[in-house]
């Protein structure tokens, strides 16, 4: 019976309509008011007729960022299982040059061990711990310093909406 907001915010904050998601920018406050009126007080907002979920997809097409959903996950989710497996992919020079693909690897191959390396300083070394993205590139000199798993290029554009599940 619940109701979720999912936006490119960092935690409780809104995004900033000078940022690179300003379409994103919203009245959170008047969202959870008509919440409140329409769950504690009974007032007939229109909210309990609408679907529970809205949800932002970043990079999407311009007016059709912010979509709705009756269910979680999405009816139409197509679950895609990725494999991490040996490289090299040939796009990065990293500690493996792994690759992120669709084929179960062998026997034996299941296994990186890597010990960190903490002089990678990530985000201009401005690292912030509720930040949901970052307009830099955590590339520059940090990759050769990690373990990467590269997909190969995409044929087409794909959207990704949901929540991965690492094992």
């Amino acid at each position: 019976g619940g109701r979720a907001l999912v936006g490119p915010w960092t935690h409780c904050g809104n995004s900033d309509p000078g940022g690179p998601f300003p379409e994103a920018s919203i009245d959170k406050l008047a969202y959870q008011r008509r919440w409140f009126d329409t769950t504690l007080k009974g007032i007939d907002t229109g909210l309990d007729r609408e679907p529970p979920i809205r949800y932002y997809t970043m990079y999407a097409p311009g007016g059709t960022e912010w979509r709705n959903a009756a269910r979680w996950p999405l009816p139409e989710q197509r679950a895609t299982e990725y494999f991490l497996a040996a490289g090299p992919s040939g796009s990065i020079d990293s500690r493996n040059d792994g690759v992120l693909g669709l084929t179960r690897p062998g026997p034996g191959t299941d296994r990186d061990t890597y010990r960190p390396d903490y002089s990678a300083a990530l985000f201009d070394g401005r690292f912030e711990s509720l930040a949901r993205f970052w307009t830099g590139d955590l590339r520059a000199g940090i990759d050769r310093k990690a373990l990467t798993y590269t997909l190969p290029v995409l044929g087409q554009d794909l959207q990704v909406t949901g929540h991965p599940v690492v094992k």
